[in-house]
């Protein structure tokens, strides 16, 4: 299960209201991050988590 940390952040300037982002760390190193969203659950179903099935270069 890769690590997950959620931040919080000040919106962005296309919408205000978008105050968190995910991100995950695989062990391997491999990393994913996410759209930022209003909330930390939809930030969580941003996340682009293919990016953890890429090849490491």
């Amino acid at each position: 299960m890769p690590a997950i940390r959620y931040n919080s952040i000040h919106g962005t300037r296309l919408n205000p209201h978008y105050r968190y982002a995910c991100f995950a760390t695989a062990d391997d190193g491999r990393s994913a991050a996410g759209n930022a969203d209003e909330s930390i659950e939809m930030a969580f179903e941003n996340l682009h988590w293919e990016h953890l099935d890429m090849t490491l270069d």
